[in-house]
């Protein structure tokens, strides 16, 4: 029988032509692998990441953090410590559970050089890159740095690794996705890779109670600011009213003193006023602090040269008269 004029084959045989073409046409189907591809480095990362995660032994610099948590947290009140405890249960997960997609972390290729397919099928690739972090993560850290800086001076806050520039040998298969199957990245690039991902994962559990720490504490500081300054100024107040009634007492003992008492005594006054000035002059760390406290600090030095000169002009003035 024919059909649009084609002979009707028998089943069999149409069922064995479409089974030799099936291959051919998967073939003609499947995206090509290049290891150049934005999915070949995507892969690779993926590798990475797990690669990575599956080192054994605790990442000391995250340990290290955690610690600085927990201090921090002990020190915080009830709101802000269950924040942190919030953020320490997270990262102890994220390093039990060891599973990440690696999104902190950046690959910057230069160079990828294909070496052609292997017994299996897989593809050969070569790359030279440069790991890093992304412009995110390094914000984050950076800000988190900041925040350690703030709420625990004196804490020794971790460092991220640096890795330098790689070269790594790599295969690729196509299954279901591509991805890679093997590599020559050493353990000790590994590992260094693994500190980087739970730091800068770790970052952003840690950020939201870090910030809460920090603005209280910059709340208590701006209060304690103003305390002292308000204490400031009422001592600068007080010294200003002394300074001028040591000056008021200064004046009207002099002003009692007859015009020959003045005349004597004139010469010597003289050398004292310029004296005083140069003992109330502030030094050269004094000159240093504020306005107020450099105010305060020449009153206080006035009024205890007027008082101690009105003591001593009342001595002498009543063995002249």
């Amino acid at each position: 029988m024919e059909l649009f004029g084609i002979q009707r084959l028998p089943a069999r045989f149409l069922a064995a032509i479409l089974t030799g073409l099936l291959p051919a046409c998967s073939m003609l189907s499947a995206p090509e692998m290049e290891c150049g591809s934005e999915e070949s480095l995507q892969a690779l990362q993926t590798y990475m990441t797990q690669a990575a995660l599956r080192q054994e032994g605790p990442s000391e610099k995250t340990s290290r953090l955690l610690e600085i948590l927990r201090s921090s947290a002990a020190q915080s009140d009830e709101e802000i410590g269950s924040q942190f405890e919030e953020a320490i249960t997270a990262i102890d997960n994220l390093m039990a559970e060891a599973e990440s997609e690696g999104q902190t972390v950046a690959l910057n290729p230069s160079e990828f050089v294909e070496r052609g397919v292997s017994a299996a099928g897989a593809k050969l690739c070569w790359v030279t890159l440069d790991v890093g972090i992304t412009e995110a993560a390094q914000g984050e850290w950076d800000l988190l740095s900041e925040n350690l800086s703030v709420t625990n001076r004196g804490a020794s806050v971790p460092s991220l690794t640096e890795i330098e520039q790689l070269e790594i040998f790599y295969s690729l298969a196509r299954e279901d996705v591509l991805r890679v199957t093997d590599t020559d990245i050493s353990i000790a690039t590994l590992r260094r890779l693994k500190d980087i991902i739970l730091l800068t994962e770790s970052a952003s559990f840690a950020q939201p109670a870090l910030n809460a720490q920090r603005a209280a504490i910059e709340e208590r500081q701006r209060a304690a600011d103003a305390a002292r300054e308000a204490q400031n100024r009422a001592a600068l107040a007080r010294a200003r009213a002394a300074l001028a009634s040591s000056r008021t007492a200064l004046n009207d003992l002099w002003a009692s003193f007859d015009p020959k008492t003045q005349s004597q005594l004139n010469a010597a006054q003289l050398r004292w006023i310029d004296q005083r000035n140069a003992r109330c002059s502030p030094s050269a760390k004094q000159a240093r602090t504020d306005s107020s406290q450099r105010e305060l600090n020449n009153a206080l030095c006035l009024t205890a040269e007027n008082e101690a000169r009105v003591r001593e002009l009342g001595g002498i003035g009543g063995k002249l008269r």
